[in-house]
């Protein structure tokens, strides 16, 4: 994950000012330097981050709101979370595959990878319709 990646997709999707995107990369990479275990869930990750910026204390309360929220916005894009509302909202096959195409190219996973993973879904969606 490029931290270019992370700026377009916070800018692209509005969830920040432009303005602002430089000041939140800084805050993930500062996040991605401490290496936090993979075992960890989200939540934990991101405690463990406020935790370690807290010791660090020149920051300001605002500052270290920014950083938790420019850190759940990169885990969020990483892994993101299904809405019950958005499941209710998937009326074919076709839905499913676009959402899935979507995410494994926001994960920048290959080309070939794609299509692979996209032929196993529809070959379990026809055994699944039998």
């Amino acid at each position: 994950m490029q931290a270019a990646d992370y700026e377009k997709y916070i800018v692209d999707n509005n969830f920040i000012d432009v303005s602002k995107s430089r000041y939140y990369v800084g805050w993930v990479n500062k996040y991605l330097s401490l290496n936090l275990s993979n075992v960890l869930n989200n939540e934990e990750k991101i405690s463990q981050f406020m935790q370690y910026l807290s010791q660090d204390s020149p920051w300001h309360d605002w500052q270290l709101e920014q950083a938790r929220h420019a850190v759940e916005l990169y885990l969020g894009m990483l892994y993101p979370q299904v809405d019950n509302a958005e499941v209710g909202s998937i009326n074919c096959f076709e839905d499913v595959e676009d959402k899935m195409r979507n995410v494994l190219r926001l994960k920048h996973y290959s080309y070939s990878t794609e299509q692979t993973y996209l032929d196993w879904c529809k070959r379990y969606y026809k055994y699944c319709s039998q």
